[in-house]
């Protein structure tokens, strides 16, 4: 390690992580090298991630997205194409921006509603916490009096008092929801940027019911 910095030779050393998700190994590795990397991504998917953990020569809020193909890993132009259809608006279907690192990224929210036939109602979400879903159901039934059991639900952010909190980086997602040719956005807030997009602002749950 030595010799590659004084020479300037660039070396990659490759490692696994564990279970809890840090660096297998002594920690003195992560502290002789001036960068870490982390290669995320789930082996049924095409898409990886290559987040920074550590970085000496800038921030590490930045993420690269790499996309699987024949040839092997190159660099995914239109990440969007992999989380919605652009040409399918169906209801039970809802866009939102959320933020990896300082880039933000469109995701398609289904969800599909249909009657229990037994006691006990299933409430289940892929890639979202359940607890926090079934947090959101009760929030739903108390302030919109509609009942939901059996429902699977997607909302935004919200407290328990049902107001809809106001996310990060609006700004930034407003201007990707934009390169994506979307001209409607539910908000929390004002942006303070001026945006073509047109945007409602919902900042109480009961709200919804209104705009709809």
């Amino acid at each position: 390690m030595r010799i590659a910095k004084e020479r300037d030779i660039a070396i990659f050393i490759i490692g696994h992580i564990t279970e809890e998700g840090s660096i297998a190994g002594p920690r003195v590795l992560e502290h002789m090298v001036d960068t870490v990397l982390y290669f995320e991504g789930d082996s049924s998917q095409e898409l990886r991630i290559l987040r920074g953990f550590k970085n000496c020569f800038g921030p590490t809020s930045k993420i690269g997205v790499l996309e699987m193909r024949a040839e092997g890993l190159v660099s995914a132009t239109d990440v969007a194409s992999h989380f919605f259809n652009r040409n399918s608006q169906q209801s039970g279907s809802v866009l939102t921006v959320i933020m990896e690192g300082s880039r933000p990224i469109i995701l398609e929210v289904q969800a599909l509603v249909s009657e229990s036939h037994t006691s006990n109602s299933k409430h289940q979400a892929t890639v979202f916490d359940n607890n926090r879903l079934n947090m959101l159901l009760a929030l739903l039934e108390r302030k919109l009096e509609i009942p939901l059991s059996g429902y699977d639900v997607f909302i935004g952010e919200v407290s328990l008092v049902g107001d809809v909190r106001e996310v990060y980086a609006l700004d930034v997602r407003l201007k990707e929801a934009k390169m994506q040719n979307i001209i409607k956005a539910l908000i929390a807030k004002e942006s303070l940027e001026k945006s073509p997009i047109k945007k409602y602002i919902v900042d109480e749950v009961t709200k919804l019911l209104e705009w709809y």
